[in-house]
């Protein structure tokens, strides 16, 4: 009855033709922006969407947002529906007292969302907290060639259930990310479950999923100009 074709409106066609009948949801996960590659494919199959009254299903209001900018270029105000599911956490996730070091900050998180800016934040942290330490895991599907920093300790991939110990214990989940919004970011919403606070950049669906001004940070001039450089 229902057809979900996971975010390439170009598989839609194909999908269609195995069950014609069905109710067609396309669930989006990327960052979709007026213009940009992922945007203009969906602009493509706008009037696709339209004639077959489908719903795209988006991981935050803040991406929904995107995504009804680009189909508002191509046809117009509400002429395609959009609705917003949150990514899922486990249920299960809560704090369980492990003990917290406050030398210990996280990032846990694809290299390129802000790992350099996070990298010159933690050099700078260290010139005033000699003691605090920074460990960076990579889900594995952006290379990064580990460096020599001084306090940051490269743990590679890691299975889920140690990235949860990690940031359990950690004083912080420290994400400096302005350069990829988070369409979600899980790692965020997680964090906030096991009860470790998050230090991130007010960007993306940051401030949308943590609801805390006290963890998020603006972005400013000087960071887009950092951007721009890096």
């Amino acid at each position: 009855e229902h057809l979900v074709v996971l975010r390439d409106p170009r598989a839609i066609p194909a999908a269609r033709r195995l069950c014609p009948q069905a109710r067609v949801h396309l669930w989006v996960h990327d960052l979709i922006a007026p213009g940009s590659k992922r945007g203009r494919r969906l602009a493509a199959a706008a009037a696709l969407l339209r004639d077959l009254d489908a719903t795209i299903i988006c991981v935050s209001d803040f991406q929904r947002h995107g995504v009804q900018a680009t189909l508002r270029r191509r046809l117009g105000p509400g002429l395609v529906r959009t609705k917003t599911i949150y990514n899922p956490i486990d249920d299960e996730l809560a704090p369980d007292g492990s003990p917290v070091d406050p030398c210990k900050l996280v990032f846990f998180s694809s290299p390129n969302k802000g790992l350099a800016f996070t990298l010159d934040v933690f050099r700078a942290v260290r010139r005033r907290m000699p003691d605090m330490r920074l460990l960076v895991a990579n889900p594995g599907y952006k290379h990064w060639r580990p460096v020599s920093i001084d306090g940051v300790e490269w743990l590679g991939p890691l299975p889920h259930e140690r990235v949860l110990a990690h940031v359990r214990t950690a004083l912080c989940t420290f994400c400096l990310n302005f350069v990829i919004p988070e369409t979600f970011g899980l790692v965020f919403a997680e964090s906030k479950a096991l009860g470790t606070p998050v230090l991130a950049h007010a960007c993306g669906a940051a401030d949308e999923v943590l609801a805390d001004v006290r963890q998020t940070l603006p972005v400013t001039a000087a960071h887009r100009a950092y951007e721009a450089t890096a």
